[in-house]
């Protein structure tokens, strides 16, 4: 079954990737707008799928975990962002 899933989903990730791309490329904002919110809503949407699925637990504690995980990437992006900055400025 998770083989399926995971085919399931490349068939939709990969031409909206696409398509979100080509549109941005074709300068449509309004339409690159749309589909960047429809992006963002089925990334989030999968990553709690795919969250509950290989870890289990209700929907409150997958939220939970999801929350937790998101603190500690907003954490870690704040130093290496500035040592990018740094780096940038120093080359």
């Amino acid at each position: 079954m998770p083989e399926l899933q995971r085919s399931a989903s490349a068939l939709v990730l990969r031409p909206l990737f696409s398509a979100s791309e080509a549109i941005k490329f074709a300068r449509i904002e309004l339409l690159a707008a749309i589909v960047g919110v429809i992006m963002l809503v089925w990334f989030l949407t999968h990553t709690l799928r795919s969250l509950r699925t290989v870890f289990g637990g209700s929907w409150p504690v997958t939220l939970v975990k999801a929350m937790g995980i998101a603190v500690v990437y907003a954490i870690s992006s704040i130093p290496a962002f500035a040592l990018i900055l740094l780096w940038a400025s120093l080359t």
